[in-house]
């Protein structure tokens, strides 16, 4: 549950509703303002996201996600694309141009159990992404080879697949183009590619168990990609 921009995340107790985050003196917000919540594992909540209220299309808005552990609280990646997962796969992407790195899920565990940086350490601006390369846990990274012009704005783990909605812009073309990528999950290879001729909402991609990709367009249209 949201907590503003003191208290975030804000766990409160099922029976009472008793709010059980320490509070903090007044001053400088202390907390994340994204509205994203996820658990990792069903045991690392992971909070953060672009800043509320921005136009939807500014989905790399200043923003980061932080996993919460029993311990402490750690960086996972900045900017404002949610990072997305199954038990076998985790997808994020670091930063506004990023690549779309997918990690093995056991590795990812693995290293918020440890920390980053070592614990005693100066943090800084230490984030976990970062970590992941050095502890071989990325599967494979993807810019479909447009570096510095790539942008992911929604992602979905499946069994067999990372799917997004990517935004990037092609020589000679004066208008960026947006698509639905499919990635295979272990290797990275593109499945298929679609495109779309209009905004994406950041956000909003969904696939059902049957497998059908689901994408809502800013201008309220809804897409729907059918398997085979």
């Amino acid at each position: 549950m949201a907590g503003g921009n003191q208290v975030s995340p804000a766990p409160f107790d099922l029976e009472t509703g008793k709010c059980l985050a320490k509070g903090f003196d007044q001053g400088q917000p202390k907390a994340n303002h994204g509205q994203f919540v996820g658990v990792f594992r069903n045991q690392y909540p992971i909070v953060g996201g672009r800043i509320l209220y921005s136009a939807p299309e500014n989905v790399s808005s200043k923003g980061s996600f932080a996993v919460h552990t029993d311990r402490e609280t750690l960086n996972m990646n900045y900017g404002g694309m949610p990072p997305a997962w199954d038990d076998n796969a985790v997808a994020l992407v670091n930063f506004q141009h990023g690549k779309l790195t997918c990690c093995d899920a056991d590795k990812v565990s693995e290293r918020i159990e440890k920390g980053y940086p070592p614990r005693g350490s100066q943090k800084g601006r230490a984030i976990l992404a970062e970590a992941f390369q050095a502890d071989h846990a990325v599967r494979w990274q993807s810019d479909l080879g447009e570096s510095n012009k790539f942008e992911a704005v929604s992602l979905a783990v499946c069994p067999n697949a990372v799917v997004a909605v990517v935004q990037y812009q092609r020589k000679f073309h004066s208008q960026p183009q947006w698509f639905v990528v499919a990635f295979n999950a272990t290797d990275g290879t593109t499945y298929w590619r679609h495109e779309i001729h209009s905004h994406p909402l950041p956000g909003g991609l969904l696939v059902d168990k049957q497998g059908q990709v689901v994408v809502t367009m800013l201008n309220g249209n809804v897409l729907c990609l059918g398997r085979g």
